[in-house]
């Protein structure tokens, strides 16, 4: 087999798996909300939009990233490879804590957005707090994404997304005992593990 065309195929399989293994969790997500009770995945359902747009919102920066350092890399230019992932970390923090502000603020007006059902709403503010750090915590892991896909570093993806999702099942198993919050938590705990995985694999794959 051609040597590009077996690169290709590798990189396609990584990013398959990768793929896969982020529509299992969320899967598992909606199915554990689903067998809390009809109101919480209702809840659920209306608080993962929130989830959906911030990664819109970071995916543009996330796709500058994968060009830029696709262009670095390629080139071997370390120096503008670095002071790229920095400038980069740099403002999707800063637009994530802009973002963070604005579910503070109006967390609950956006909630409205979405349903008109006053029981719902009541119900679905004390589960706000998680879509308030999302755009902070969420933010390492959505850029390094794009890093890692400009790197065609499709095995580090692969591996860290594989890691994190055997972390994130375990902690549904030890957490669904408090409920929705730890449902919650333990989505948390995949995108930390993703950010935290990547930072870590970053030095080898990229550097």
């Amino acid at each position: 087999m051609d040597l590009q065309v077996a690169t290709w195929v590798s990189i396609s399989g990584d990013i398959f798996i990768r793929t896969c293994c982020l529509v299992f969790s969320h899967a598992v997500f909606i199915a554990k909300a689903a067998a809390l009770s009809d109101t919480i995945l209702a809840i659920n359902t209306i608080l993962l939009q929130f989830i959906n747009l911030l990664s819109y919102a970071i995916d543009g920066l996330a796709f500058a990233a994968e060009s830029l350092i696709g262009k670095y890399k390629g080139a071997k230019d370390i120096v503008n490879l670095k002071r790229t992932i920095r400038q980069i970390f740099f403002w999707s923090f800063l637009f994530g804590i802009v973002i963070m502000l604005i579910f503070v603020l109006f967390g609950e007006h956006l909630l409205r957005l979405f349903t008109d059902q006053k029981p719902l709403i009541a119900q679905a503010k004390p589960y706000l707090i998680w879509i308030i750090v999302a755009p902070v915590i969420n933010v390492a892991a959505y850029i390094w994404d794009g890093i890692f896909l400009g790197a065609t570093a499709s095995k580090a993806l692969r591996n860290s997304v594989v890691l994190s999702t055997v972390l994130y099942l375990s902690a549904v198993y030890l957490l669904m005992p408090f409920g929705n919050h730890g449902l919650w938590c333990a989505l948390t705990v995949l995108l930390v593990a993703r950010g935290v995985s990547l930072t870590v694999l970053a030095s080898k794959y990229l550097f």
